[in-house]
């Protein structure tokens, strides 16, 4: 199997290379990863309940590009890790605007944040005009994306799910840019066919049916069986193809919900952006985010293991 996909971000070089090569940069829109960013570095990805995505970086050129090779999926419940010695994960930045320009798209998205903090920026309304402001002076570069030696019978699956990774990608640039991460990653294999995964997900997350997610509608729901209030807008949704997917972003969070056939199951990703990460500057600080966070990971594993119970 080959893939390969390209987005145009709102973003510089260094700052796409940075989502692309390291291990808080990536936890950002694809997945909780541990990266050693150097040749022969260690990488890993967190998919949720024990399903984690291994290997090295084979090729390391600082700006350029990326390729994780090797890799092998150590699958949950303690089955035994299904090895492709001959699989690669790449990332290549192709191109991007000259430094003057993305030097002062980088000022203007600061000065904009700020703005919007002095504000009270959390309101939905200012999120969205810092993100129409961005625009036109944001620089833009293209990132690459390219997937080899999967299963050919898994390719549509691959080529949906990066659809959702690269949207989320975009968003984080347009609207949490720069801002560090809080993510999980839940996952589920049910005895479900793809539509009735992808309705019980929808249902138990948004209280609505699949016919229901329209791309821009409001949503304020409190998710079955939890505690919290869910306020945003659905910034994606399909129910076609081989991956169905509908997700939210609030004034802090992108959420993904996703079900793909029986070897992808259902998948819930979490990504909260911290809008005040001083704290995380101090050590004890940043231990307590780690256990809290380790704990909130089991916690909504064990809401989306409920979900298909």
């Amino acid at each position: 199997m080959t893939l390969v996909k390209e987005i145009e971000l709102n973003a510089t070089r260094g700052q796409v290379w940075n989502m692309v090569a390291t291990g808080p940069g990536l936890a950002a829109w694809y997945a909780p990863t541990a990266l050693d960013p150097q040749l022969g570095g260690y990488a890993a990805s967190d998919f949720g309940n024990n399903t984690v995505a291994e290997g090295v970086v084979v090729t390391y050129e600082p700006g350029e590009r990326i390729v994780f090779g090797s890799e092998r999926i150590a699958m949950e419940r303690g089955r035994r890790p299904e090895k492709y010695t001959d699989a690669r994960l790449e990332f290549r930045i192709l191109s991007t605007v000259d430094d003057r320009t993305a030097s002062r798209g980088d000022e203007i998205l600061d000065l904009i944040g700020n703005v919007a903090h002095a504000l009270r920026g959390t309101q939905p309304e200012a999120r969205e005009a810092r993100a129409v402001a961005a625009r036109p002076a944001a620089p833009r570069t293209i990132l690459q994306v390219r997937q080899d030696g999967f299963p050919d019978e898994v390719q549509e699956t691959y080529e949906e799910g990066w659809e959702v990774y690269l949207h989320t990608l975009s968003q984080y640039f347009l609207y949490f840019a720069g801002l560090p991460v809080r993510a999980t990653a839940s996952l589920a294999l049910p005895p479900y066919d793809r539509e009735a995964k992808f309705e019980r997900i929808t249902r138990a997350l948004l209280n609505m049916s699949p016919d229901e997610t329209h791309v821009g509608t409001r949503v304020s729901v409190t998710p079955a069986g939890r505690n919290e209030v869910l306020n945003g807008v659905i910034d994606i949704c399909n129910d076609g193809g081989s991956c169905h997917v509908v997700g939210v972003r609030t004034d802090t969070a992108l959420i993904r919900a996703a079900a793909g056939g029986d070897t992808c199951g259902a998948q819930l990703n979490r990504y909260e952006y911290i809008s005040n990460p001083t704290a995380l500057f101090d050590r004890r600080e940043r231990e307590v985010q780690v256990r809290s966070l380790r704990v909130e990971s089991d916690d909504w594993q064990r809401w989306f293991d409920q979900v298909f119970a």
